[in-house]
Protein backbone atom coordinates (compact mmCIF):
# COMPACT_ATOMS: atom_id res chain seq x y z
CA UNK A 1 0.00 0.00 0.00
CA UNK A 2 1.63 3.50 -0.87
CA UNK A 3 -1.14 5.82 0.13
CA UNK A 4 0.54 9.13 -1.49
CA UNK A 5 0.06 6.70 -4.95
CA UNK A 6 -3.85 6.17 -3.74
CA UNK A 7 -4.38 9.54 -2.42
CA UNK A 8 -3.88 10.62 -6.38
CA UNK A 9 -5.51 7.89 -8.09
CA UNK A 10 -8.93 8.58 -5.54
CA UNK A 11 -8.25 12.56 -6.31
CA UNK A 12 -7.95 11.79 -10.17
CA UNK A 13 -10.40 8.86 -10.46
CA UNK A 14 -13.26 10.82 -8.77
CA UNK A 15 -12.42 14.36 -9.36
CA UNK A 16 -12.10 15.13 -5.86
CA UNK A 17 -10.25 18.42 -5.23
CA UNK A 18 -7.66 17.88 -2.52
CA UNK A 19 -10.23 20.70 -0.24
CA UNK A 20 -13.23 18.96 -1.03
CA UNK A 21 -11.41 15.35 0.39
CA UNK A 22 -10.27 17.99 3.56
CA UNK A 23 -14.04 19.71 4.58
CA UNK A 24 -15.06 15.89 3.76
CA UNK A 25 -12.60 13.88 5.76
CA UNK A 26 -12.72 17.17 8.46
CA UNK A 27 -8.60 17.58 7.84
CA UNK A 28 -6.88 20.75 6.55
CA UNK A 29 -6.19 20.91 3.00
CA UNK A 30 -2.67 22.03 3.05
CA UNK A 31 -1.92 18.45 5.11
CA UNK A 32 -3.11 16.87 1.75
CA UNK A 33 -1.72 19.18 -0.80
CA UNK A 34 1.50 18.96 1.03
CA UNK A 35 1.64 15.57 1.10
CA UNK A 36 0.69 14.96 -2.71
CA UNK A 37 3.59 17.07 -3.58
CA UNK A 38 5.64 15.69 -1.29
CA UNK A 39 6.51 18.64 0.82
CA UNK A 40 5.39 15.97 3.45
CA UNK A 41 7.24 12.29 3.84
CA UNK A 42 4.36 11.14 6.08
CA UNK A 43 0.75 12.31 7.42
CA UNK A 44 -0.48 11.03 10.86
CA UNK A 45 -1.98 8.01 11.40
CA UNK A 46 -5.61 9.81 12.36
CA UNK A 47 -5.48 11.42 9.48
CA UNK A 48 -4.82 7.61 7.68
CA UNK A 49 -7.50 6.99 9.61
CA UNK A 50 -10.08 9.86 8.25
CA UNK A 51 -9.12 9.50 4.92
CA UNK A 52 -9.38 5.78 5.36
CA UNK A 53 -13.14 5.59 4.10
CA UNK A 54 -12.31 7.68 0.98
CA UNK A 55 -9.60 5.59 -0.23
CA UNK A 56 -10.50 2.08 0.61
CA UNK A 57 -14.05 1.93 1.56
CA UNK A 58 -14.77 -0.80 4.87
CA UNK A 59 -11.59 -2.53 3.67
CA UNK A 60 -9.43 -3.14 7.01
CA UNK A 61 -6.08 -2.61 6.83
CA UNK A 62 -3.74 -5.33 6.28
CA UNK A 63 -1.19 -5.74 8.93
CA UNK A 64 2.72 -4.91 7.96
CA UNK A 65 4.60 -7.06 6.35
CA UNK A 66 7.70 -8.45 7.81
CA UNK A 67 11.03 -6.63 7.13
CA UNK A 68 13.75 -8.69 5.68
CA UNK A 69 17.04 -9.16 8.12
CA UNK A 70 19.52 -7.29 6.70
Amino acid sequence: MNIREDLKSYLDSTGTTPAKLARQARIPVNVITRFIKGERSGIHSTTVEKLWPFLYGDRPPSPPEPKEAA
